[in-house]
C-alpha cells in the first residue's frame, strides 16, 4: 500500500533552503528514494509517497501537510467540478 504526503509550494515551503532541508531530512531519515519513499514534484506541490505507514505518519507529523488519495488520475471529471 502506497501512502502519499502532498507538501504545497506555499509560503511555509516557498524557499530553496526549506526544500533543501525537508529534502536532506526525508534522505536522513528514511534513505535514498527508491526502497522507503518516493518524492514526485507537481505544479502545486510534491508528493512524498511511502510504502510503510509509520514512515508516512512520522513524516506528516514532521510536515504538518495532510495525505493525499495515490491515485494521480482518480480525479473528478470537469463535468462534475462545481465553482463557488
Amino acid at each position: 500500500m502506497e501512502i502519499t504526503i502532498e507538501v504545497p509550494w506555499s509560503r511555509e515551503h516557498n524557499t530553496r533552503e526549506k526544500w533543501d532541508e525537508l529534502c536532506a531530512w526525508a534522505i536522513e531519515t528514511y534513505g535514498l528514494p527508491g526502497s522507503r519513499f518516493m518524492w514526485h514534484p507537481r505544479y502545486d506541490a510534491m508528493d512524498f509517497v511511502f510504502t510503510d505507514e509509520n514512515d508516512a505518519l512520522m513524516f506528516q507529523l514532521k510536515t504538518g501537510c495532510a495525505r493525499r488519495n495515490t491515485k494521480i488520475f482518480d480525479l473528478p471529471h470537469p463535468d462534475r467540478i462545481r465553482f463557488i
